[in-house]
């Protein structure tokens, strides 16, 4: 039997419950050549990953039995609305991701989860069982662990912030530091995340809601000191921050984060980038020459 595929945009996606229901998720990161058809659905202050990826969806939407959303910013509750409207064939869905962090917020998550769990169960008629999504959470959480176990210890550690996804081009300019631990995850700290209870639901509550990456956090000074502290315990040697044009979480986190890190005397490069293929020889002369001045 053929398993489905479900597109995803956003870190806090449950892949557990997904994976449980026998379904593969793909989290949209390719960018087309020569397509624009998203711009006739967002409009042109809107960023480019959002338009990539509903281009991606517009002409790859037969690979998917449904697509997953957050309320994470203005363009994914955009593109939400779009995908509803264009692919009433499919199950597209929108998770209400809370945006403080209390154990108020983990218990309201926990009940946005088991509804999330509902409703795949109904709409694909599977049923899903928790102790399956238990297994599928275990095992990922063994696979950050052997992440962090292939860090290399003699190399030093790049970290690059990005609250949701790392631009394409700064992905191809970093694959040739091969001399650096270039984190994209603060896999170190997956952890703090854990949380002992026997409700598998509160735990992946919990989990995703401590992901300090995330960008539906809106206390920026929590997140950035718990960055900063995380970069301290790790001895981060330099800490990237790309910014994809318009992606007003980007621009709040980024701006304070770097201020926050230079204030500690930490580091850092702001790199300003739209979400394309184009623009990699001018990213890697900035990371070049920012390394080759620092000591």
């Amino acid at each position: 039997m053929k398993r489905k595929c479900i597109a995803s945009f956003c870190k806090e996606i449950p892949y557990e419950i997904l994976a449980a229901a026998s379904m593969d998720v793909i989290k949209i990161a390719d960018i087309l050549d020569n397509v624009g058809e998203s711009g006739k659905y967002l409009s042109n202050n809107l960023c480019s990953y959002s338009k990539n990826a509903l281009d991606y969806l517009l002409c790859k939407s037969d690979l998917f039995e449904g697509m997953i959303f957050t309320n994470s910013c203005h363009a994914m509750e955009s593109m939400y609305e779009i995908c509803h409207n264009l692919f009433d064939d499919k199950f597209v869905y929108m998770l209400d991701v809370p945006r403080i962090r209390t154990p108020k917020s983990v218990d309201y998550f926990q009940q946005v989860l088991i509804a999330f769990k509902n409703e795949i169960s109904n709409y694909f008629n599977i049923d899903i069982k928790d102790d399956v999504i238990a297994e599928q959470h275990s095992l990922m959480c063994d696979i950050y662990k052997q992440r962090v176990g292939l860090i290399d210890k003699s190399k030093k550690n790049v970290l690059v912030y990005s609250t949701n996804y790392t631009p394409f081009d700064l992905q191809q300019v970093l694959s040739q530091f091969g001399d650096y631990n270039i984190m994209t995850e603060l896999l170190p700290d997956y952890e703090e995340r854990l949380l002992s209870t026997p409700n598998i639901m509160e735990r992946i509550a919990y989990f995703y809601l401590q992901n300090k990456f995330s960008s539906t956090n809106y206390n920026i000074d929590a997140v950035t000191e718990s960055i900063v502290a995380f970069v301290k315990k790790n001895d981060i040697y330099l800490v990237i921050i790309p910014v994809i044009k318009f992606c007003s979480d980007q621009v709040f986190i980024s701006a304070a984060l770097q201020q926050k890190l230079k204030k500690d005397n930490i580091k850092s490069i702001l790199i300003n980038t739209e979400y394309c293929k184009f623009t990699s020889g001018q990213i890697l002369t900035r990371i070049e020459a920012t390394i080759e001045n620092m000591p």
